[in-house]
């Protein structure tokens, strides 16, 4: 999906799960949703973890500069 939509792969993914929805295809249109969440996963770019060290050192920023 990243490969042949790029930035559209989430959309794509979320109009296949809806049209088969709609269709009352409901098992295909789950899988289309857990397609959504692979799609999500594969294109963040922040590597793990990358969170909590912002927020560790925005605590110890604050800590640091006492006001």
């Amino acid at each position: 999906m990243l490969k042949r939509y790029s930035e559209r792969a989430l959309d794509e993914s979320a109009a296949q799960a809806d049209e088969l929805a709609l269709a009352g295809d409901d098992d295909r249109a789950s899988t289309w949703r857990r397609i959504m969440g692979a799609v999500t996963e594969l294109a963040n770019t922040t590597p793990p973890g990358a969170s909590a060290l912002t927020d560790t050192g925005a605590i110890w920023a604050s800590l640091s500069n006492p006001e």
